[in-house]
């Protein structure tokens, strides 16, 4: 069982009031995201999958940067549930959408998320025992990336 504080629980709160006050779809777009961080640090584990498959789903066709950062965003936040939750495959399917999403509208805004995709892909594979392609994932963050 995940410990959580009061703070993840009014952050919940505060985000579900966020959304009903939404006047945008950006406004709406932060605020589900929020809730579904706070679902997670809550150990409420479907919730978020489902708040994260909601913005997912809003911006999914979005070529504006925001809704793109957006989609992004909350592509990484479900890709990291599935991972936490022991459910790799599921994670590595949410990367390689990730990956699809920023390859079809390549913005500087998206190479973090990228990056982290590509991270978090390699270590899904290593958990898999998928070692060759656990070592391209993060072959192809130093070629994009370079080291720091």
């Amino acid at each position: 069982m995940v410990q959580t504080g009061r703070g993840e629980a009014r952050a919940r709160f505060c985000a579900g009031k966020a959304i009903r006050a939404a006047r945008s779809d950006l406004e709406w777009g932060r605020a589900k995201t929020l809730l579904g961080v706070a679902e997670t640090k809550l150990g409420m584990f479907e919730d978020a999958l489902a708040s994260f498959n909601a913005v997912s789903k809003r911006f999914l066709n979005a070529m504006e940067v925001d809704r793109r950062i957006l989609r992004v965003g909350a592509l990484l936040e479900a890709g990291g549930v599935f991972s936490r939750t022991g459910r790799s495959i599921e994670a590595i399917g949410v990367y390689n959408e990730l990956l699809a999403c920023a390859a079809r509208l390549p913005l500087p805004a998206l190479q973090a998320g990228v990056a982290a995709a590509l991270v978090e892909k390699g270590r899904a594979l290593l958990i898999l025992h998928r070692v060759e392609e656990a070592l391209a994932a993060f072959e192809d963050v130093m070629t994009r990336f370079g080291s720091y």
